[in-house]
């Protein structure tokens, strides 16, 4: 859940894989910058799995809200190469990804429910994720692939953890891809594991954030739809 969080630390780090020798690291925190939103592809989508005293279970969403500031330069970057080419620039003052808690759906109604309860989503509503810095590794054997390390803060059930996510960033013809995963435990954010059927089946607290972005801005040369997936 703070992992929606650091899906944005990995966009930014994403964008500058073209970084071609060593390291690439930047701030990107700035208290009041003003955001602008980046479109999210087909395909975009986060979700949780884990297992319980029963069997195994997943919870996903493709509502993402992901943004960045400051919005003045994001307004003329209006494709992925430009997006890069602003990150790689150290122009990137603050990112932010969001996720609704109640949009996470496991195909089961009761555990859903029990879910969303023991999140408190009634008055912690969204699961949010604030980037602070990013590093980008040397470039892999692949040229249009990079590894990312993202630290940010996660906000989850009103709990706010510095976390730190390591993702993987590459291009397709439809923009930009990150990529990665996150094991959490519900206790770190005063979450209690959620139990159902009388106590007969009890959710561990360990679970993994899986998340798949693209990024594709709006562009009259890229589509906005991927028939890539990663």
């Amino acid at each position: 859940m703070r992992m929606t969080r650091a899906l944005i630390a990995i966009a930014l780090a994403a964008s500058m894989m073209t970084v071609p020798h060593g390291t690439a690291r930047g701030a990107v925190a700035e208290a009041g910058a003003k955001l602008a939103p980046i479109h999210l592809g087909a395909g975009s989508t986060l979700w949780l799995d884990g297992t319980s005293s029963v069997h195994e279970y997943e919870s996903r969403t493709s509502d993402l809200r992901l943004s960045a500031g400051p919005e003045a330069a994001l307004a003329t970057r209006t494709n992925p190469l430009g997006f890069e080419t602003l990150v790689r620039a150290q122009g990137i003052q603050a990112l932010v990804l969001e996720l609704p808690v109640a949009s996470l759906r496991s195909g089961k109604s009761g555990l859903d429910k029990n879910l969303q309860k023991a999140m408190r989503a009634d008055k912690y509503p969204l699961i949010r994720f604030e980037l602070k810095s990013y590093e980008i590794g040397a470039m892999s054997a692949k040229a249009d692939t990079a590894n990312i390390t993202a630290d940010g803060t996660l906000t989850i059930n009103g709990r706010e953890r510095t976390e730190k996510l390591v993702a993987r960033a590459y291009r397709d013809a439809a923009g930009l891809w990150l990529v990665g995963t996150k094991p959490l435990l519900m206790s770190d954010f005063d979450i209690k594991p959620p139990t159902m059927m009388l106590g007969t089946l009890k959710v561990h607290d360990p679970v993994t954030i899986h998340y798949k972005l693209l990024l594709a801005p709006a562009s009259a040369t890229l589509p906005t739809t991927s028939t890539t997936t990663p």
